[in-house]
């Protein structure tokens, strides 16, 4: 695939950037896990931003790690569908099965290039 056309290689990883983007979080760069979202609509592993709140809180408020909107609590935070879960789950298996059909030319897991190609975002 990619040495036959590489601008579709180029499209396709960008389409790949945008998409981990969409289900990742910031705090710890992976896809969300057991995903958790703050009244300024911002996404992030519940773990992860329940320790940034400890960590990075007075009195149990911290302000967000996106977007320093204040007063983020622990209770404040509301757990996102069990289908948004599923989701994630199944795009980061889309994205190893893809790497493996590709024979690790593209690692889309870690939106780099291994091989042949250089792309520029």
């Amino acid at each position: 695939m990619a040495e036959d056309d590489p601008e579709k290689v180029q499209e396709a990883a960008r389409w790949h950037v945008q998409l981990k983007k969409s289900f990742s979080c910031t705090i710890c760069l992976d896809f969300r896990m057991n995903s958790a979202s703050t009244k300024c609509q911002h996404s992030f592993c519940r773990k992860c931003i329940e320790d940034w709140i400890e960590k990075n809180g007075t009195r149990g408020r911290a302000k967000c790690p996106d977007c320093n909107t204040g007063g983020l609590t622990k209770r404040s935070l509301v757990a996102e569908e069990e289908v948004m879960g599923r989701q994630i789950a199944l795009v980061k298996k889309f994205f190893e099965v893809e790497m493996g059909e590709l024979k690790g030319e593209l690692d889309f897991l870690n939106m780099t290039v291994v091989n042949k190609v250089l792309l520029s975002f």
